[in-house]
């Protein structure tokens, strides 16, 4: 009775009424009424079962997707942070690897090179290639290890105001052999400028180029040079190689893509790192280049808001020592201890060795040089015994020998003015940095 006298109040009132219940038995029913405007009232009443367990089936199915987007984002989420320490403990692996990894190969070059100095001239073609075929395995390593790290965020650019002329003339000052033993020309063109960049990836962009340019020309020459483009400062660097074809131009930039032509060594890498490097830096790469015409890399970089503000370097002359050098080796792998004696000694220096660092602190007797490892050890490091033997041999001359990633010494090396030498390290380098002439190599 109440229910219907509230129903005949509205109606009465001439109030419209829009609601829906549901029945025992599961049916819906909507029940819509209001007043007609010539008096009355009316009322409509509808089944709507089909569309309220539609509607019902619709918001579970919401609530399911909503449920299931949710799982799969944890998932995801999970996935992704599994992948992120995955990648932190391989970049972790290939730093604690490499040191090891590149031992033998260092030990190896300098053995070949001590062989070098003992065996008959026309023994050396062979040595010669053996010293290739170890030079190729620590340039893959190199590789490998380089675009690991990049993939992993284990390099963060340390960008400093920088001069190009002089950067491109020592570059191509170390490639400038390479090129003469190939018969080709290597030039420096004459522009400048000033950017603010990490030096050192910068110059590994612009040995990648460089190294692809003398090995893929099989005549005529390089040219590298600086120009000058719309606030930007280009480093291009131009063959007169094989040129590559245009469909091929944007796959040369993947991992262990190589081109039919090029059939002078290399395994694909060295572009797949310049395009990773190129971007931590925010540099620009472009190619242009023409079959049968030879090829032109650039890697662009914004000019530095001063253009003059660093002095031109002058390269120092390189010098041959006229006297014996007393030099000290502190290596924890006897191997390279022997490598680097049996090398040093050849060229008419004294060697003494100590594989920790606590033989070389007894060791006395004055020195003119000391090379001496980064890892003595778990609590030794090389850096603290040169700053420690430096104090018992202040005129001695005292370079970092290591294969350990440079993130762990650079800055403390640079804070106490140590050289850095990095294996494996080429008889060559070495024999500069022993003549007095460490400009070359200590930046590499």
């Amino acid at each position: 009775e109440a229910h219907v006298e509230k129903r005949l109040g509205h109606m009465c009132r001439g109030l419209a009424h829009s609601f829906e219940r549901v029945r025992p038995d599961g049916r819906v029913f909507k029940t819509v009424g209001g007043p007609m405007p010539s008096g009355g009232y009316v009322m409509c009443f509808t089944d709507v079962t089909a569309e309220a367990k539609a509607i019902d089936a619709l918001v579970k199915a919401q609530a399911e997707l909503e449920m299931r987007v949710d799982e799969r984002t944890h998932e995801l989420r999970d996935a992704n942070r599994a992948l992120a320490d995955a990648d932190e403990e391989k970049t972790r692996f290939l730093a604690a690897a490499s040191h090891d990894l590149l031992q033998p190969i260092h030990a190896a070059r300098l053995f070949a090179a001590a062989l070098g100095r003992d065996i008959a001239p026309k023994q050396h073609a062979i040595l010669s290639k053996l010293d290739r075929s170890i030079e190729s395995a620590d340039t893959l390593l190199r590789a490998l290890l380089d675009i690991s790290r990049l993939d992993a965020g284990g390099v963060t650019p340390q960008p400093k105001p920088l001069r190009l002329r002089p950067l491109l003339l020592e570059m191509a000052e170390t490639f400038a052999p390479l090129a003469r033993e190939k018969g080709l020309t290597l030039r420096v063109g004459s522009g400048d400028a000033t950017v603010e960049t990490d030096a050192g990836l910068l110059r590994s962009i612009v040995q990648n180029f460089l190294s692809n340019a003398i090995r893929h020309t099989g005549r005529g020459g390089i040219i590298i040079g600086v120009r000058r483009r719309s606030g930007m400062a280009r480093i291009d660097v131009i063959d007169t190689g094989p040129g590559i074809p245009e469909d091929k131009q944007s796959l040369i930039f993947r991992e262990f893509e190589r081109l039919a032509n090029a059939n002078e060594g290399g395994i694909g890498l060295g572009l797949a790192i310049v395009d990773r490097t190129a971007r931590l830096l925010d540099a620009r790469i472009s190619l242009r280049s023409t079959s049968g015409k030879g090829s032109r890399f650039s890697v662009a970089l914004p000019l530095a808001s001063l253009q003059h503000d660093l002095p031109m370097a002058t390269p120092e002359r390189r010098h041959r020592l006229e006297r014996a050098l007393k030099v000290l080796v502190v290596d924890d792998d006897i191997a390279n201890c022997e490598a680097m004696e049996s090398y040093v000694s050849r060229l008419g220096h004294q060697v003494s060795i100590a594989t920790t660092a606590a033989q070389g602190m007894e060791h006395k007797a004055p020195f003119d040089i000391a090379l001496v490892d980064f890892n003595l050890g778990e609590s030794d490091d090389g850096l603290h015994l040169i700053a420690a033997l430096r104090q018992q041999h202040p005129g001695a001359r005292f370079a970092l020998v290591t294969a350990t990633p440079v993130a762990d010494y650079a800055n403390r090396a640079e804070m106490i003015g140590v050289a850095v030498l990095h294996k494996p390290l080429s008889a060559a380098d070495l024999e500069i940095w022993l003549n007095g002439d460490p400009s070359r190599i200590a930046a590499e």
